[in-house]
């Protein structure tokens, strides 16, 4: 599996195999190594760093929702468990993900043809939205992973619902009609105000998207 351990584990000809296998079925230019994950840069321009597989911590209790209110995250004022996401464990699996969010025409689009527009754009490119456990993944790397944040919120690829119940349990999206805008600026350095600040696009005037690239194999042999 594409985990960190496994890259670690793996020596410097067993990655290069495994790149060079990358390198052939996408157009990408690998970037300076620094020791870290593995970054590419698309000819689009955009940045893309390898987000490796791993279990991560995803949703809110009363507690983490709390810390988000204490931060000023856009949140009701009572915490309820069947509308935010169930704090649990899921595995997000290995894919390349934008370092910085593609913004469009310089700021965005307006709302109105900005959703098919954005999704046509990533089609061309083989390339899609993350799923919201892959947003609140990719967010809680942060710096770590060379990514960066700001203030407008970001288009994750499932569809909005008034609550959870019924929401997958791994971190799949729930739905594919884009609806959900997170977003989770690096000033409040706090995960818990990334999850709580949940909106529906619709309420949303600009929107802005990070491509995820999903990957199929392994450099790790077959036990």
């Amino acid at each position: 599996m594409m985990t960190r351990e496994g890259w670690t584990r793996a020596d410097a000809a067993e990655r290069q195999v495994w790149l060079d296998g990358l390198l052939e079925r996408l157009p990408l230019e690998r970037m300076r190594d620094d020791g870290g994950a593995p970054r590419f840069r698309h000819p689009s321009g955009v940045g893309l760093v390898l987000i490796f597989e791993a279990v991560v911590r995803v949703g809110l209790d009363a507690e983490r929702f709390m810390r988000a209110e204490a931060l000023g995250a856009r949140v009701p004022t009572v915490f309820s468990p069947e509308v935010h996401v169930p704090l649990r464990e899921v595995r997000v699996p290995a894919h390349l993900c934008a370092t910085e969010p593609v913004a469009f025409e310089g700021r965005g689009w307006l709302l109105r043809d900005a959703v098919p527009r954005l999704r046509s754009w990533l089609d061309a490119r083989g390339w899609r939205l993350p799923s919201e456990c892959e947003w609140e993944a990719q967010w809680a790397l942060g710096p770590d992973a060379g990514l960066t944040f700001g203030a407008m919120g970001e288009l994750c690829l499932d569809d909005w619902h008034a609550s959870y119940q019924g929401a997958p349990s791994d971190a799949s999206p729930w739905g594919t009609g884009a609806e959900l805008v997170k977003t989770g600026s690096r000033d409040a350095a706090q995960l818990e105000s990334a999850i709580a600040s949940r909106r529906p696009v619709r309420t949303v005037g600009l929107v802005q998207a990070r491509p995820v690239i999903d990957l199929v194999g392994s450099w790790e042999r077959a036990p």
